[in-house]
């Protein structure tokens, strides 16, 4: 050991060995009180993020497909130009297969129910945390 080591190591045993000042505790607590806040704002503000980006993509998908069956089938909505005083239009009869119908139902109610799993798996979860850390 050096000669600098040696004379720290006295002056560190020199040095009272007290615990920590009287606000310690309450400034400790405090700030990680406002760190659970900033991160539970953060985790909220992801949340709603990804809900809004769920939808958009949910719609963007329902819009894609519309667009797909109407072209897939060739289907045209004879729409008029309207005038200024009046709006005339004549919808197609359009005609789906059966299957396709209760496929795309079948999907769907699949998607919203892995959704809504999700979600309660993830409440449950967050839940147990909390209770671990009480």
């Amino acid at each position: 050991m050096s000669e600098n080591d040696k004379k720290l190591r006295e002056l560190f045993k020199q040095l009272p060995t007290e615990g920590p000042s009287m606000g310690f505790d309450d400034r400790l607590m405090r700030k990680i009180a406002k760190l659970a806040d900033a991160k539970e704002r953060k985790k909220k503000a992801s949340r709603v993020i990804f809900i809004a980006v769920g939808i958009i993509g949910g719609l963007a998908s329902l819009t894609g497909l519309i667009w797909f069956l109407f072209n897939y089938y060739g289907i045209e909505l004879n729409i008029s130009k309207p005038s200024w005083a009046t709006l005339e239009f004549e919808l197609p009869k359009i005609e789906f297969p059966s299957m396709l119908v209760i496929l795309a139902i079948a999907v769907l109610l699949l998607l919203s129910a892995d959704m809504l799993i999700r979600r309660h798996r993830f409440s449950k979860r967050e839940k147990e945390k909390h209770a671990n850390l009480l």
